[in-house]
């Protein structure tokens, strides 16, 4: 028996759809967690095709070739306006669909690295009139963020601190409180307080669940950024080797990690260990930008 059914979006996991669509849009989502953006977005109009480019399957992967391009122009500044349009074309197309949240979540961090701290912070208050705990919560985070941007440290940290003394319920909910912490590290960091950031970023890394695999490999080289700044190479390396042996699935984080592994290796002299870094570097990803950038301590 099939029979229509109200489910609340906060209590949506994943949405699988069957049939030739369903498999093309497993199969882009697959290569989009791999990193490989460009052909994510060619699996997606597969998809979208296999559907008739009509119904909740095509709007699926129509969203899904959005979400893609945002993750390209928050790499590639070049594509940030071709993504801030995408998003809100998808919004203005759909603007009553499951993916309401996850669009204002993005059109904020995209505005945000635009340098429209206004109209960020109009989304991330959207975003935080949510009625879903994890939702709020992860909006205080930005907002937070956008706070530090512009330099209101003190506002900031008590963004993030609200956050972290949440009675957070739900796996979602502590791991936003997982990405406080990290905030409130970075916010350590630009005050100049390496050592209380250090203990922050090592609290992040022990309490995380290994499966948080973004919030681990970008905390790690948080980790390693503080260290270098301390002068503890040897230990930066350990950091930085972390996401190297253990995230490599993380690729803009994994990227910027070999570039500082390949620098961390000169500095404790081993030379052929940098070398082999930096060509690795150029084999893994030949159009990121840490491989023009120059080698700097």
């Amino acid at each position: 028996k099939t029979e229509d059914m109200k489910v609340p979006l906060g209590d949506v996991a994943e949405v699988k759809y069957d049939g030739a669509a369903g498999l093309a849009i497993r199969t882009a989502a697959s290569m989009e967690r791999a990193g490989q953006y460009e052909k994510a977005i060619e699996g997606y109009q597969k998809a979208a095709t296999a559907a008739n480019d009509t119904g909740f399957v095509a709007q699926a992967s129509h969203f899904g070739q959005t979400r893609t391009l945002a993750k390209i122009a928050l790499q590639d500044p070049t594509r940030l306006d071709e993504a801030i349009k995408a998003v809100e074309d998808f919004r203005s197309k759909h603007a009553d669909s499951r993916f309401h949240y996850v669009l204002l979540d993005l059109l904020g961090q995209l505005q945000m690295e635009k340098g429209n701290d206004s109209a960020a912070a109009q989304a991330f208050r959207e975003l935080a009139a949510a009625p879903i705990g994890d939702v709020k919560l992860k909006a205080s985070v930005w907002e937070g963020r956008l706070l530090m941007k512009a330099s209101k440290f003190a506002e900031a940290q008590a963004k993030f601190e609200e956050v972290i003394a949440a009675n957070a319920k739900t796996p979602g909910e502590k791991l936003r409180q997982q990405e406080a912490l990290l905030a409130k590290g970075d916010c350590l960091v630009k005050q100049k307080k390496l050592d209380e950031a250090e203990v922050m970023f090592r609290k992040v890394i022990a309490e995380a669940s290994p499966e948080e695999a973004e919030l681990q490999a970008e905390t790690c080289n948080a980790l390693g950024d503080v260290l270098r700044a301390a002068g503890k190479p040897k230990e930066a390396l350990l950091a930085y080797l972390e996401v190297d042996l253990a995230y490599s699935t993380q690729k803009s984080a994994h990227a910027r990690a070999i570039y500082y592994i390949a620098i961390l290796w000169d500095q404790v002299g081993r030379s052929d260990n940098a070398t082999e870094s930096r060509e690795k570097l150029k084999r893994l990803y030949p159009d990121s930008n840490w491989v023009k950038k120059p080698p700097k301590p």
